[in-house]
């Protein structure tokens, strides 16, 4: 469950999601511990999380999921805040 990844940990981890399988166009992606909060609530799961993906460039279904951790030391980090690729800024359609 992504609650466990809460508190302090949740910037030092991130969900690296790729296009896998035999037809999978090995497509990868990263998405913030906090940003999947936020999308998914606290409960789900990554794999909960990779069953509703869909890749962009494909279309394919298979994809996979890593947590891997965001190797910036805990200063930077706390200066910069969170990496840019995981912060999954979702937009509303206008």
């Amino acid at each position: 469950m992504l609650a466990a990844y809460e508190g302090w940990q949740a910037d030092a981890y991130r969900l690296t999601f790729g296009c896998e399988g035999e037809h999978g166009c090995q497509r990868r992606t990263a998405l913030g511990i906090r940003p999947a909060i936020a999308r998914f609530g606290r409960s789900m799961t990554d794999r909960g999380i990779a069953k509703r993906l869909r890749c962009s460039g494909c279309r394919g279904r298979n994809i996979g999921v890593q947590v891997t951790t965001d190797t910036r030391g805990t200063v930077t980090r706390e200066r910069d805040g969170p990496a840019p690729e995981t912060r999954a800024d979702f937009a509303s359609p206008a």
